[in-house]
C-alpha cells in the first residue's frame, strides 16, 4: 500500500464509520457477517480490520491495519490486539493463523500478488481466506453486457475527500485466478451489484425497483459485477 493511502485513512479515520453509515453498506455488510459467521474459525487475522466492524464478530482475532488512527477507533469497539501494518508485510510467522479476513478495497489499493501471497504464508494449511474486491466498470452498459463480458483489468485513480488513491480494478477472472495461482481453492463465490449500482458514501435509501433489481441480482449469472466476495481454502 502507498503513502498517499495511509495519510487518507489517517485524516479519514474519524468520518469513515459515518461515511459508510448508508443502505449500500449496510446491505454488502449484511453478506459479509454471514459469511464471516459461517466460514471463519480458530485464530483469526483482520487485515486491513479498519475501525473494527468485524472484530466485534469474533473471539479469538488480531486487528491489522496500514492506519493507526484507525486502529485507534478499532480499539474502542473492541478488545481485540490490533496492529498496524501493510498487508504486503504481515509481522507474523508462518502458519500462525487459521484464517485470514481481507474485506472491501484492501486488495484494491495493495500490491495485491504480494499480499496473497502473505496471506498463504501466514495461513496454516487448509486456513480459510475471506476476502472481497471492487471492480468499476462503465455505468452505461447494458444488462446483456453485464451478463456475458469480462471487463478488462486496468490500474486507475480514485478520488475521494480531495485525495487521489492508486486503486486496482480487479475483475472476477483475475480475483479467483489470484488466490488459486497461489495455493489456494474456491470454496464460496458471491457477486453483488451485478445489474444494481451501489451508492457508496451516500445516505441514498434503494428505491422499491432497486431492491428488486437487488434480489434479482442473487439470479443473475453475471461474470461481472461491481463487488466480488469469496471464500478460500489454503491447499
Amino acid at each position: 500500500m502507498t503513502t498517499e493511502t495511509k495519510i487518507f485513512y489517517d485524516k479519514t479515520a474519524h468520518l469513515y464509520d459515518e461515511r459508510y453509515n448508508n443502505p449500500t453498506a449496510k446491505y454488502m455488510r449484511s453478506y459479509e457477517e454471514k459469511i464471516i459467521k459461517k466460514y471463519s474459525g480458530g485464530r483469526t487475522i483482520d487485515i486491513g480490520c479498519g475501525t473494527g466492524q468485524h472484530l466485534t464478530l469474533l473471539n479469538d482475532v488480531v486487528g491489522f491495519d496500514i492506519s493507526s488512527k484507525m486502529l485507534e477507533e478499532a480499539d474502542k469497539k473492541s478488545e481485540a490486539p490490533l496492529v498496524q501494518g501493510k498487508a504486503e508485510q504481515i509481522p507474523f510467522k508462518n502458519n500462525s493463523f487459521d484464517t485470514v479476513i481481507c474485506m472491501f478495497t484492501v486488495l484494491n489499493l495493495a500490491e495485491y500478488e504480494i499480499a496473497v501471497k502473505e496471506m498463504n504464508r501466514i495461513l496454516k494449511l487448509g486456513g480459510v481466506a475471506i476476502a472481497s474486491v471492487v471492480s468499476r466498470w462503465k455505468e452505461q452498459s447494458s444488462l446483456l453486457e453485464n451478463l456475458s463480458k469480462e471487463r478488462e483489468e486496468k490500474i486507475t485513480t480514485v478520488r475521494i475527500e480531495g485525495f487521489r488513491l492508486r486503486s486496482n480494478v480487479i475483475t472476477r477472472k483475475r480475483f479467483i485466478h489470484l488466490f488459486k495461482s497461489n495455493g489456494f481453492d474456491v470454496i464460496k463465490n458471491i457477486d453483488l451489484f451485478k445489474w444494481q449500482k451501489p451508492y457508496w458514501g451516500w445516505k441514498r435509501e434503494f428505491t422499491k425497483i432497486e431492491k428488486l433489481k437487488l434480489k434479482i441480482d442473487r439470479l443473475l449469472p453475471a461474470k461481472t459485477a461491481r463487488l466480488h466476495m469469496a471464500v478460500f481454502k489454503k491447499i
